[in-house]
């Protein structure tokens, strides 16, 4: 005897759950301004591969994790458009700035990869939380790899040049990240030099079994090595993309398809780097 089928979309269950789930991403902004004023906030660093050499990692993607008072994990995709269009997006970054800052001064052979929001492009307090930081200590602006979004960039490049310009200064790399998501342009390389290109996981995914996304990738990483930047493939799920990708050239990869062998993890060990708040 089968169990009884799964309500149809038009249920009052179906309903209730989709409510639920409309109600916490229009309350995460909200909850995510508490955990930035209370210090519920986490450094997770995630390992980008050597793509010629998988078990050795050659720097880490630094991204946030904020909980609300429950010590629930606010999902990013629930924040995704607040960071991308309001303040909030450039006060997560800007607490996620101190906490890198705090990693590398404590971790000498650390190197992290921070993406900024569009939003931190104009922040005053990021800017000054960099200057604190690099007053400190100057030699951390070496292992600070700041990533700035291709659309972003494609749509504001003398604003983005302007915000790049006085940090690769300082002596941080620049990155390109999600490169590939929107419709092609090379702006970004006849108006800015990158020392690193991320490119956008949509683009990667099941490309060994798809010769058109096989040809975009080889476009890109092609128009990449002309401007001899580091390039790293995120979000690769599957390990037949990535053996593609590391036989294409690819110089650095990232995501769940990097099997991580015994107890020798490819994340930090520590537990998460916390910010406090002020």
């Amino acid at each position: 005897m089968t169990g009884l089928p799964p309500p149809p979309n038009d249920s009052p269950a179906a309903d209730a759950l989709d409510h639920a789930a409309a109600l916490q991403r229009r309350e995460a902004p909200a909850f995510a301004r508490a955990a930035l004023a209370e210090g519920r906030v986490e450094l997770v660093l995630h390992p980008i591969h050597d793509a010629r050499d998988l078990a050795r990692i050659a720097f880490h993607e630094a991204r946030p994790r904020l909980r609300d008072a429950g010590g629930r994990v606010i999902p990013p995709s629930d924040l995704a458009a607040a960071r991308a269009e309001t303040d909030l997006g450039a006060a997560i970054d800007c607490a996620t700035l101190g906490l890198a800052l705090a990693a590398l001064g404590g971790r000498e052979n650390l190197r992290l990869l921070l993406p900024l929001s569009p939003a931190t492009l104009c922040s005053f307090e990021w800017r000054m939380t960099l200057e604190a930081g690099l007053r400190l200590d100057p030699s951390l602006a070496d292992r600070l790899i700041l990533g700035v979004d291709a659309t972003a960039f494609a749509a504001l490049p003398v604003v983005v040049s302007a915000f790049l310009d006085p940090l690769r200064g300082r002596g941080a790399s620049l990155a390109l990240c999600g490169f590939g998501a929107a419709p092609f342009t090379p702006r970004p390389f006849a108006t800015q030099d990158f020392d690193f290109i991320q490119l956008d996981p949509r683009v990667v995914q099941g490309l060994a079994d798809d010769a058109r996304r096989r040809n975009i990738v080889a476009m890109l990483l092609s128009l990449a090595r002309h401007s001899e930047a580091f390039v790293i493939a995120s979000g690769v799920e599957r390990a037949e993309d990535a053996a593609w990708l590391g036989a294409a050239g690819i110089d650095g990869i990232q995501g769940p398809a990097i099997p991580r062998p015994g107890a020798d993890t490819t994340t930090i060990a520590e537990p998460p780097l916390r910010h406090r708040g002020t």
